[in-house]
């Protein structure tokens, strides 16, 4: 059977001085087989921060983003990350 694990890398509000307080969510879904990256209204400077952390913890990972990204997030993420991330569309 597959397990689901759900890490929130960054959140609105926090007790855990490791997780970022800006307005936005970002949650790593990850399985045995696939690692999804859910994300939203995040500046600039955290999408470059989220981007720096999922590149430095997982080099080897290809990571997919879809529609609801949008296109100015993932282009932030994207010059960070560069072949690390993809899009379903």
């Amino acid at each position: 059977m597959n397990s689901l694990k759900w890490t929130v890398l960054a959140d609105n509000r926090t007790s855990n001085p490791l997780l970022e307080t800006e307005h936005g969510l970002s949650i790593l879904l990850e399985t045995t087989r696939h690692r999804v990256l859910l994300d939203g209204q995040e500046s600039d400077d955290e999408l470059i921060a989220l981007g720096t952390r999922l590149k430095e913890k997982y080099p080897q990972t290809q990571f997919y983003t879809s529609h609801c990204t949008g296109d100015l997030a993932f282009q932030r993420l994207k010059s960070v990350m560069g072949p690390q991330l993809n899009t379903f569309i």
